[in-house]
């Protein structure tokens, strides 16, 4: 991906699942829930995303960026991934 790619602010989400939809959103949280190094802030991160806290996600290649803006904080969220080539 040479360009990068904004998807909108998600709405705050009352009783609705909150994980992926199809078969790669469900790969891509569990590979994040399986990297994570700390438990809490996954959950934290969940809840930020539930709430509709977590602003428009940018997607250029390899990496994933969002902003959240929480009463406490405002915070720049940045996921680096591995690129893959054609092969891969």
């Amino acid at each position: 991906m040479s360009d990068a790619v904004t998807l909108p602010r998600f709405p705050a989400q009352k009783g609705r699942r909150t994980r992926g939809r199809t078969w790669w959103a469900q790969r891509w949280v569990d590979d994040v829930e399986q990297a994570a190094l700390d438990s809490d802030t996954l959950k934290r991160g969940r809840a930020y995303a539930r709430g509709g806290l977590v602003g428009p996600l940018t997607f250029t290649a390899g990496l994933v960026s969002a902003d959240v803006h929480t009463d406490e904080e405002s915070l720049h969220v940045r996921i680096r991934v591995d690129q893959l080539d054609e092969r891969q």
